[in-house]
């Protein structure tokens, strides 16, 4: 059991690199670096494994090409297997007149493979709720 003490830096770091890259559409396909054969994405609840496959989902079907994304809180914890556990909530807004702002939280699992770190879990969703009252 070996818990990283450099964990927050280690989450805090990845998450404004992935963000930076991710909200622009050109710049999208560097995030892909940090999933392997094995990693698992959820997002709104559609399940998709490995690599290649969710390269395919983040660039072709994302539904915001370019986003405003505002960070509300990162809270990172260590795994015991020197990982790090990254909880993200934040807003997003697209670029095109009309967009409105939604809430979304988005978990990461970061594994350590070789000296550096890869997603090994990555679940996505929109803040959406639906009230009866």
């Amino acid at each position: 059991m070996t818990l990283n003490p450099n964990f927050d830096q280690i989450g805090q770091n990845f998450v404004k690199f992935y963000y930076e890259k991710f909200d622009k559409k050109a710049e999208r396909h560097l995030v892909a670096q940090f999933y392997v054969p094995q990693s698992l994405l959820t997002f709104e609840g559609q399940q998709v494994m490995g690599a290649e496959d969710i390269y395919r989902k983040l660039t072709e079907g994302f539904p915001m090409d370019d986003i405003a994304r505002s960070l509300t809180k990162v809270d990172c914890q260590p795994t015991l297997d020197g990982g790090v556990l990254v909880f993200v909530l934040g807003q997003l807004k697209g670029q095109t007149e009309g967009d409105k702002v939604m809430g979304f939280s988005q978990v990461f699992i970061l594994k350590p493979l070789n000296d550096s770190f890869v997603i090994a879990h990555d679940i996505f969703r929109l803040s959406l709720h639906d009230f009866c009252v």
